[in-house]
């Protein structure tokens, strides 16, 4: 077998290899995300490459795809960095389905090294990745004569996995919460009427998004950066039966609004929170968390999920609905084949090193 690397636009990756790849672990690890972000969250002047290993057969011509990994570039291509924005939680790379899953370790540094090994780049940032992957080994643990990384930033996901029914899912939960929960709930219906709509199709995602909005805007979250990048994501995934949209309202007026994606694999299927706002008018309801209950228990009954997560961040709260935490690092490498890259290098690692030996010598 002999390997190539290639170079592709993400729109020539899509159009030759999106049905080669394997499914994504959680959605916005998809083909339709990562579109999205390129199409409105890219900085000015950016581009979108896809750094793809090819292996051809000694018996045949033909080249096929074996990992890719998609990164943006910046300042004409001296400085690269993952395909995300301050709304992705994780990136990954993408194995072909085709391919020996024995041999992964060995194709994926294969290509890390031929995108590490030009001289033209000065500064690499991947991430956020999960600190035990095959990407953090290689890019944490792998530093060689001509690149240094260090860890830039590292963040946490919560998550909770092996779950099976509703019922054992609430039996769980902190009793203060359930507490809390059916306290606010029935205040709520002895105070007012109202209603959960959790929306998955097509006919009723255009008022569900406009009370999405209306509620985000009230918020104390404010307004967001990207409406159109949000409902971008959310039609992509209503297309394929990937979103729930969960509306509560309180007569009539939308009072809390959630975004949930659910992503499928042959070894299990995710729940993603995506989007949480409640209305400032309806807060000592708890309208946030009676709505987080009524889709938890749609995910849990209706998908049959096996893991809900939380993204990115590791808020008290988050902690009552589930119960694990894994971390997730974002890394900056530093091209020591290149002037500017080897400087970087000696600001960012090893000048703050020599401080701290410095004061340690002190002591």
């Amino acid at each position: 077998m002999i390997y190539s690397y290639h170079q592709l636009s993400l729109h020539e990756f899509e159009r030759l290899f999106s049905d080669a790849i394997n499914p994504a672990k959680q959605f916005e690890l998809t083909l339709p995300w990562l579109k999205a972000t390129a199409q409105f969250m890219l900085p000015a002047g950016a581009s979108v490459i896809v750094h793809c290993l090819m292996a051809t057969e000694t018996s045949s011509q033909a080249e096929q795809l074996i990992v890719a990994i998609p990164f943006i570039h910046l300042e004409q291509g001296k400085r690269l960095k993952s395909l995300g924005s301050f709304y992705s939680t994780v990136i990954e790379h993408y194995y072909a389905k085709h391919y020996d899953e024995s041999n992964h370790i060995k194709a994926l540094e294969c290509l890390v090294n031929n995108i590490l090994q030009s001289s033209s780049w000065q500064t690499l940032q991947i991430g956020p990745i999960e600190q035990n992957s095959e990407l953090a080994d290689l890019f944490a643990n792998g530093a060689s004569a001509n690149w240094a990384s260090k860890v830039f930033s590292k963040q946490h996901n919560i998550y909770q996995d092996q779950l099976s029914t509703f019922e054992q899912y609430y039996a769980q939960l902190p009793s203060q919460l359930k507490n809390t929960l059916s306290r606010r709930g029935k205040k709520l219906a002895k105070s007012t009427s109202y209603n959960i709509d959790i929306v998955s199709s097509d006919d009723l995602f255009d008022r569900a998004f406009n009370a999405y909005k209306a509620v985000y805007t009230e918020s104390w979250k404010g307004d967001e950066y990207s409406y159109d990048f949000i409902e971008q994501v959310c039609r992509s995934a209503l297309a394929k039966n990937q979103l729930r949209l969960g509306i509560l309202y309180v007569n009539d007026k939308p009072a809390a609004a959630q975004i949930w994606f659910v992503q499928s694999t042959k070894e299990m299927t995710t729940a993603s929170i995506f989007k949480l706002a409640y209305h400032p008018d309806f807060q000592q309801f708890s309208v946030g968390s009676i709505l987080s209950l009524a889709i938890s228990e749609y995910v849990l009954s209706h998908d049959k999920v096996d893991m809900i997560e939380f993204g990115m961040g590791d808020e008290s709260y988050k902690q009552d609905w589930l119960k694990m935490t894994k971390s997730r690092l974002t890394l900056q490498v530093f091209n020591r084949q290149n002037i500017l890259g080897r400087v970087k290098a000696m600001v960012y690692i090893w000048l703050p090193k020599l401080k701290r030996l410095k004061r340690w010598l002190k002591k």
